[in-house]
């Protein structure tokens, strides 16, 4: 993608280097070791694997609970991350600054201790559902990273606003969160989950769904974000080109 042209009329200039990869969840589909080993391999972490450019992923509800293979690689993953800021306690959130934006990973989504009035959860036993403190890691990190800044914030994470996300996090979370961010300036949050391109507003705040890398046994898709001059240009890009484009202006502080 680096050097070809946005469509015309619609974004101007070229698609420029990535600074790097963000990955918001489901890198796996049932949490096997060896899978673990192949995203390893594809994706490395600062630019080792297939993928020449330094990656950042989110965990999903498929990527297993906390002793598994991918939330444990996670862990070691952020001891060689370029350019991370701050890791929570427990080595699976983590932030990140470029080009004056900030960028914060809560992961699955931003929760305390799990909510047990999710009631689509109660199906599934395992420790995969929980969202491990990232509410409080996102709280400590605004305050510490940004403070009364004003600096302008990305935040992304794997359930987000779709219909089917709405089943894995409550309202109450949803609140916590809102309560959380809202004193700050949250330029959009980025979530997975969905495998489809779409577009939200909660609150005020712009959402985007990421789209899914492989749509097996299908080519997938994937969001090109570029951000300059005060706009930033959101494009999907699938197996026949480019498809839907957003754009979004703000001034960087």
């Amino acid at each position: 993608l680096p050097g070809k042209a946005f469509p015309e009329g619609l974004a101007s200039g070229t698609v420029q280097v990535p600074l790097g990869i963000i990955h918001c969840g489901d890198i796996l589909d049932d949490s096997e070791e060896s899978d673990w080993d192949d995203y390893r391999a594809d994706y490395g972490v600062n630019g080792e694997g297939r993928i020449n450019y330094p990656v950042y992923e989110t965990f999903g509800n498929h990527d297993g609970g906390l002793n598994g293979p991918v939330r444990q690689g996670i862990i070691e993953r952020n001891k060689h991350r370029p350019g991370v800021s701050n890791i929570s306690e427990n080595g699976l959130h983590y932030s990140w600054d470029w080009g004056g934006i900030h960028f914060i990973n809560v992961n699955l989504y931003p929760g305390a201790e799990w909510d047990s009035t999710c009631e689509w959860c109660h199906y599934f036993k395992d420790d995969f559902k929980y969202p491990l403190n990232s509410l409080e890691f996102l709280k400590e990190d605004l305050k510490e990273e940004i403070g009364t800044s004003g600096n302008p914030v990305i935040i992304v994470q794997h359930y987000g606003w779709d219909g089917f996300s709405k089943l894995w996090w409550t309202e109450k979370e949803k609140e916590a969160y809102y309560n959380a961010i809202k004193d700050y300036n949250i330029l959009a949050i980025f979530q997975g989950h969905s495998h489809g391109v779409e577009k939200f507003n909660w609150k005020g705040y712009d959402i985007w769904s990421v789209g899914s890398g492989q749509k097996d046994p299908d080519t997938g898709n994937c969001l090109v974000v570029q951000i300059q001059e005060g706009k930033m240009i959101i494009a999907e890009r699938n197996k026949y080109g480019w498809g839907q484009i957003f754009f979004k202006k703000f001034k960087l502080i």
